[in-house]
């Protein structure tokens, strides 16, 4: 039997073994925690991380989202391993005690981590299928403008005309990717033309002739041949409320949320068309203010959030946005514009509009480009011109 002075000294001399056995455990669950949260979140430091098996996507990092669940995940792991560190501990406790307390805390731990990799899944299946529709894009290298251009019975090539006529022949010139101009008709309605020069009707305007001999398309007309048509995909110019514009398309036909590339005219629009389903979206610059046009605005906008790219005039090359005066101002300069440069610097693919001479679409191209909006639809040469980039 001991005295009760050894057994002072036996409390004594465990007390440094509880706290090491307390202490290690937690420095090593947080110092874990650390090292995934710089190497997964901190851009500085994502190339030698988690992120760099992600990093030639040049889409945001799949885990950045996820800060509030690593923090779960560590909370919840150091109370853990106290828990099960003070049964092993405690004299008297048996098997029979740690062993439910133990599967207790694996259960509460599985959770977080179920929901941290079904969260990255996703995220990451996204990313892939944006990648893919990169890649098409960058294949293609065009994106015809307003349905095409299309010769009307006088033999005058007509532009602009989002018709029923003109957007047949582009798909019948083999092109897939299709921009078209959609603007609100008086009752509310998404209708086919660059700008309503009056308010009418979806059924007045249906009525009516695009430069008096083309036929007027709404969105049920363009569902309807992208239904007949699987391999083209729609890029929207909506003019007016752009969120209201896709609650209308999701509303309608949500099976094609996939086939539309929603142009997006500032960054605040990105999560409510997101939220809708939309999955292919692209950031166009001509409706920005400089201050959302700035280098470091945009590059963060590009890190949170999945564009499928950028498209800005093709002016811009050469010209910056904020000394351009107009539409048709013209440039001589050979060099590119510090805007251009930047944009580059982003590091997703650049989409440029609107350009139809071979001369300006090889120079946009060997700029780097990924592809070129234009009115042109006999777009072959395109596709098998070699490009070497500046």
């Amino acid at each position: 039997m001991k005295s009760g002075s050894e057994n002072k000294i036996t409390n004594i001399s465990s007390r440094p073994v509880q706290f090491i056995a307390h202490v290690l455990p937690t420095l090593l669950i947080i110092s874990i925690a650390i090292c995934i949260f710089i190497v997964s979140y901190v851009d500085r430091y994502r190339d030698v991380g988690i992120y760099a098996f992600f990093n030639h996507m040049f889409l945001p990092n799949p885990f950045r989202p996820l800060p509030l669940i690593l923090l779960l995940f560590t909370v919840t792991g150091v109370i853990g391993a106290h828990m099960i560190i003070h049964i092993l501990l405690t004299p008297g406790n048996s098997i029979c005690k740690t062993v439910p307390v133990f599967c207790c805390f694996c259960i509460v731990l599985i959770v977080p981590l179920v929901i941290l990799i079904n969260k990255i899944s996703v995220t990451c299946h996204r990313q892939a299928s944006i990648i893919e529709l990169r890649d098409d894009l960058a294949s293609e290298r065009t994106i015809i403008h307003a349905c095409g251009a299309i010769y009307d019975s006088a033999g005058n090539l007509c532009t602009y005309t989002n018709s029923l006529e003109a957007i047949e022949n582009t798909i019948d010139s083999g092109n897939r990717f299709i921009e078209v101009d959609f603007d609100f008709s008086a009752d509310g309605y998404l209708v086919c033309t660059h700008e309503l020069e009056s308010p009418v009707t979806e059924a007045e305007f249906m009525s009516e002739k695009a430069n008096g001999e083309f036929t007027h398309m709404n969105l049920d007309t363009v569902a309807k041949i992208m239904h007949n048509h699987p391999q083209i995909h729609v890029i929207t110019d909506i003019k007016g409320n752009n969120v209201s514009g896709c609650s209308q398309i999701r509303e309608k036909y949500p099976e094609l949320t996939e086939r539309f590339i929603i142009q997006v005219y500032h960054d605040s629009e990105y999560e409510e068309i997101r939220e809708l389903g939309f999955k292919y979206l692209i950031f166009t610059l001509y409706n920005t203010k400089p201050a959302e046009r700035d280098y470091p605005v945009l590059k963060k906008c590009f890190d949170a959030h999945d564009y499928v790219g950028l498209t800005f005039k093709h002016k811009w090359i050469a010209v910056n946005p904020s000394d351009y005066e107009g539409y048709d101002t013209e440039s001589n300069s050979d060099d590119f514009s510090d805007f251009s440069s930047d944009m580059k610097r982003i590091g997703v693919p650049i989409y440029t509009h609107t350009v139809d001479s071979i001369d300006t679409i090889l120079y946009d191209l060997q700029y780097g480009a990924a592809a070129v909006y234009t009115n042109n639809t006999e777009n072959e040469w395109i596709k098998r011109e070699k490009i070497i980039i500046d």
